[in-house]
C-alpha cells in the first residue's frame, strides 16, 4: 500500500500530530479546562497516532518469510504489524499470487500478493502489499518447493 496515496503526505503526519500536542498543552494549561472540548478531539488523536504508526512501520519495517518442514511463518518488524502470523503446513491447501487493484480519485494502482488457501476452505493474505509480482512469484515457488505442495491454477491468480 502506498501511504501517502491513501492518507496525508508524510511530511503533513508530525505537523497535524505537533498541532493536536499544541491544543492539549493549552487545554491541559487552564486552571478548569473544559472536558468536552479535552474528550472531543481524543477520537483525532487516537487515529493520528495509528495513521502516524502505519507510516512509519511501512518506512522502516521488514519482513521475513521463515520456513522449516512443518510451518512458515511470516514477521514484520522492528514494529509489530497485523500480518504476522505462522501457518501449519499440513493445513495448506495451495499458495497463490494474486494482483490487487486499487482504484482511488487519485488514480489506480496494482500491487501483489502472495496468498493462501488453507485445507478449511480460508483464504487469507500471507505477503504482499507492496511486493513486487516477481518477489510474490518467487516466494511461492520456494515455498512450495521447500513444503513438497503441488503447484496447481487458482482462480484469481496472475
Amino acid at each position: 500500500m502506498v501511504w501517502d496515496e491513501v492518507f496525508l503526505p508524510p511530511v503533513f503526519r508530525p505537523l497535524l500530530d505537533g498541532m493536536l500536542v499544541v491544543l492539549y498543552t493549552a487545554l491541559m494549561n487552564q486552571n478548569e479546562p473544559d472536558m468536552k472540548a479535552v474528550l472531543f478531539p481524543v477520537i483525532h488523536v487516537l487515529v493520528g497516532l495509528l495513521v502516524t504508526y502505519a507510516m512509519v512501520a511501512s518506512f522502516v519495517n521488514k519482513t521475513d518469510v521463515t520456513i522449516s518442514p512443518t510451518t512458515f511463518t511470516v514477521r514484520s518488524y522492528p514494529l509489530k504489524w497485523l500480518g504476522d502470523r505462522s501457518v501449519a503446513v499440513a493445513e495448506v491447501d495451495q499458495l497463490y499470487t494474486a494482483r490487487k487493484v486499487t482504484r482511488s480519485k487519485n488514480g489506480t494502482s496494482v500491487s501483489y500478493q502472495l496468498r493462501v488457501i488453507m485445507k478449511r476452505e480460508n483464504e487469507f493474505k500471507l505477503f504482499g502489499g507492496q511486493a513486487s509480482k516477481e518477489e510474490c512469484l518467487t516466494l511461492e515457488e520456494e515455498i512450495e518447493s521447500i513444503i513438497g505442495l503441488q503447484d496447481r491454477m487458482v482462480e484469481g491468480e496472475v
